[in-house]
């Protein structure tokens, strides 16, 4: 179970890039439109590339009683096909309510190649009692 010790770690880094085809899939999906600058829903594809395995072994998470609380983005700088985007997630916060849910806060800074700042992704993970 995760605790207040676990506050500050590092679960896993990870990089991926903004390629074209994909945005170009996007634009197929939603209308055919043409994709000239990246749509802020991109900042998902960051899911796809996380160790998920690794969070819930570095958190002592039974995997069975956990649900997604919430996922926040807050965009910082634009980010552009041909791009890279690398995150580290780190654990912000833990807390367990009166009930016996406990509340795990994971930030994930998605920087560009230049190191820019780009999207900030907040995950609230709760574990049930």
């Amino acid at each position: 179970m995760a605790d207040a010790s676990h506050i500050g770690l590092e679960i896993d880094r990870f990089s991926f890039p903004v390629e074209a085809g994909k945005l170009r899939e996007w634009a197929v999906a939603v209308g055919g439109q043409d994709v000239e600058t990246v749509p802020l829903t991109f900042a998902a594809v960051a899911s796809h590339h996380r160790d998920q395995a690794a969070m819930v072994a570095a958190l002592d998470l039974d995997i069975r009683r956990v649900v997604v609380g919430s996922v926040d983005w807050e965009y910082r700088a634009p980010v552009r096909v041909g791009d890279t985007l690398t995150g580290a997630r780190v654990v912000t916060g833990v807390r367990t309510n009166d009930r016996g849910m406990t509340f795990i806060t994971i930030e994930t800074a998605l920087r560009r190649a230049d190191g820019e700042v780009a999207i900030v992704q907040t995950d609230t993970v709760i574990e049930l009692p």
